[in-house]
Protein backbone atom coordinates (compact mmCIF):
# COMPACT_ATOMS: atom_id res chain seq x y z
CA UNK A 1 0.00 0.00 0.00
CA UNK A 2 1.21 3.52 -0.75
CA UNK A 3 0.32 7.01 0.44
CA UNK A 4 0.79 10.22 -1.51
CA UNK A 5 3.42 12.50 0.02
CA UNK A 6 1.70 15.65 -1.20
CA UNK A 7 4.78 16.70 -3.14
CA UNK A 8 4.75 15.95 -6.88
CA UNK A 9 8.41 16.91 -7.28
CA UNK A 10 9.87 14.12 -5.09
CA UNK A 11 12.12 11.68 -6.92
CA UNK A 12 11.92 8.93 -7.84
CA UNK A 13 8.23 9.09 -6.83
CA UNK A 14 5.87 11.19 -4.70
CA UNK A 15 4.37 7.94 -3.35
CA UNK A 16 5.60 6.49 -0.03
CA UNK A 17 5.25 2.77 0.70
CA UNK A 18 3.45 1.78 3.89
CA UNK A 19 4.74 -1.61 5.09
CA UNK A 20 2.36 -4.51 5.60
CA UNK A 21 0.05 -6.81 3.68
CA UNK A 22 -3.69 -6.32 3.40
CA UNK A 23 -6.08 -8.66 1.61
CA UNK A 24 -8.91 -6.08 1.37
CA UNK A 25 -8.86 -2.27 1.47
CA UNK A 26 -11.73 0.22 1.75
CA UNK A 27 -11.81 4.03 1.61
CA UNK A 28 -14.44 5.80 3.73
CA UNK A 29 -16.20 9.08 2.95
CA UNK A 30 -14.25 10.82 5.75
CA UNK A 31 -10.92 9.99 4.06
CA UNK A 32 -9.92 7.17 6.38
CA UNK A 33 -8.73 3.90 4.88
CA UNK A 34 -9.68 0.53 6.35
CA UNK A 35 -8.00 -2.78 5.67
CA UNK A 36 -8.11 -6.44 6.65
CA UNK A 37 -5.14 -8.79 6.58
CA UNK A 38 -5.29 -12.51 5.87
CA UNK A 39 -5.68 -13.26 9.60
CA UNK A 40 -8.83 -11.15 9.80
CA UNK A 41 -7.20 -8.30 11.73
CA UNK A 42 -8.81 -4.93 10.94
CA UNK A 43 -6.71 -1.76 10.54
CA UNK A 44 -7.62 1.88 9.99
CA UNK A 45 -5.33 4.54 8.54
CA UNK A 46 -6.18 8.20 9.07
CA UNK A 47 -3.62 10.63 7.63
CA UNK A 48 -0.27 10.07 9.32
CA UNK A 49 -1.82 8.43 12.38
CA UNK A 50 -2.48 4.68 12.46
CA UNK A 51 -5.26 3.31 14.66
Amino acid sequence: MYKFSGYDFLTPSPWIRIPGNLSDIWAAADGSVWGVNRNGNIYRYVGDRQD
